[in-house]
């Protein structure tokens, strides 16, 4: 089974990647941040096994050493993960879906709306993780995994974020 960390629209909390990251040590096959704070995770690839890391810039990233968007593979499956401001996300997934359609993925990873989503449409898998930092009013802070399982079935579970507990 493959496990993968999907997070976006971290606006500048590393703190809270850091902690999903203790959190599911040596359980992860890939981290994937969805832009908008890019940057936020740049410094975690860097000191991990870069090659675990698939990063791409949202809308409010100065250009960081990523992509717009692109298509990765993990266990054999074709993901595309984008930020989603260019699909127009805000207004409808149409674009989006179209795209992936177009591409022949098995999942399509995407954020900006801060609202967590998941479904599955023609075969292929859907997920907005939402927002660990600045969910919508009325969401709670967000995150999600992906899992790939040794049969090749794709799922994904959407998960609310909560700060650790505090020890004092």
């Amino acid at each position: 089974m493959s496990n993968i960390l999907v997070i976006s629209d971290t606006h500048g909390n590393a703190a809270i990647i850091n902690q999903l990251l203790k959190n599911y040590e040596g359980m992860l096959a890939a981290v994937v941040h969805l832009g908008d704070y890019a940057r936020d995770i740049a410094r975690f690839a860097r000191a991990e096994d870069a090659s675990m890391f698939h990063i791409v810039n949202g809308n409010t990233d100065p250009l960081v050493e990523a992509y717009d968007e692109r298509v990765i593979e993990i266990a054999g499956k074709r993901i595309f993960i984008s930020h989603g401001h260019r699909y127009s996300v805000k207004t409808g997934l149409d674009n989006i879906m179209y795209k992936a359609r177009e591409l022949g993925v098995a999942a399509c990873l995407f954020g900006h709306t801060h609202v967590p989503t998941l479904f599955e449409e023609a075969g292929i898998l859907f997920m907005n993780p939402g927002s660990p930092t600045y969910p919508n009013p009325d969401t709670p802070r967000g995150y999600a995994l992906l899992r790939i399982a040794e049969d090749g079935n794709i799922s994904g579970k959407l998960l609310e974020y909560r700060e650790p507990a505090w020890l004092g």
